[in-house]
């Protein structure tokens, strides 16, 4: 609605602008606010918390990969290797072609090789 009426200010005063593009909006910003924490908390060595909010993300969009792979990452980092297990081979399940399955077959194979001990 308010880019309806600048627009239509715009014109009745005879002014020009350049076309401006469509703005890239972050459809699902809290999404992707518990995904970066998730990593923050990742990468500072705060696994738990990681895991709790690739939970949060997954419970949004069970759909996002990333989360998904993280989730395994930090349970495997907590040497939670059943859980990591479970989360990789969902990964590997549900998302076959992404990039990061590659990655996500050696850490399921690192899971299973310490789970048998």
């Amino acid at each position: 609605m308010s880019r309806e009426l600048t627009l239509k200010l715009l014109r009745d005063l005879d002014i020009k602008i350049e076309s401006l593009p469509e703005l890239d909006v972050d459809k699902s910003p809290e999404v992707n606010l518990h995904f970066i924490r998730g990593l923050g908390y990742y990468y500072g060595c705060m696994y738990d918390h990681a895991i709790m909010e690739f939970m949060n993300t997954l419970s949004l969009n069970p759909g996002h990969s990333d989360a998904r792979f993280w989730m395994g990452r930090s349970y495997l980092e907590e040497k939670e290797y059943e859980h990591a297990k479970i989360e990789f081979e969902r990964f590997l399940k549900d998302f076959p072609e992404n990039p990061q399955s590659p990655q996500a077959k050696q850490f399921l194979r690192d899971c299973k090789r310490h789970i048998k001990k």
